[in-house]
């Protein structure tokens, strides 16, 4: 009976080793697969996450091009702002001095009528005063 035992126990033993090196084999292959499966995967998120990567730099530098732009249209508008600007002011500084010119004019004028009216009451004033000779 022990021999019997002893010799099922062994095939038993067989049984479990060849069982268990059998699902280690599938387990081994299951594993590698997943591995495979796994790297892929990452693969795939890699190269995913480059064409992110690459999408946003091409938006940051369409993104800087459309504010250089911006900045050129706005410096542009200004220089031009400013050269209408000292147009106008170049314009209205003439129109003050032909102004002031025509007053000082009018004023020379003025005052030498009223110079020529003061002498002449002068005059009469003399003539109507008796002589003290």
């Amino acid at each position: 009976m022990r021999t019997e035992a002893a010799g099922e126990f062994s095939a038993m033993r067989t049984e479990v080793a060849g069982q268990f090196s059998a699902m280690r084999t599938e387990t081994d292959g299951q594993f590698s697969a997943m591995r495979a499966e796994v790297a892929r995967e990452f693969s795939t998120i890699g190269v995913r996450f480059e064409r992110v990567e690459a999408a946003i730099d091409d938006s940051r530098a369409q993104h800087e091009a459309a504010i250089v732009d911006l900045l050129g249209a706005i410096r542009e508008g200004d220089e031009a702002l400013g050269s209408t600007l000292r147009g106008e002011m170049k314009a209205m500084d003439a129109n003050l001095r032909a102004a002031i010119r025509e007053g000082d004019e009018d004023s020379r004028r003025f005052m030498l009528v009223l110079h020529e009216q003061v002498m002449s009451q002068f005059k009469l004033l003399g003539e109507r005063r008796p002589s003290s000779s």
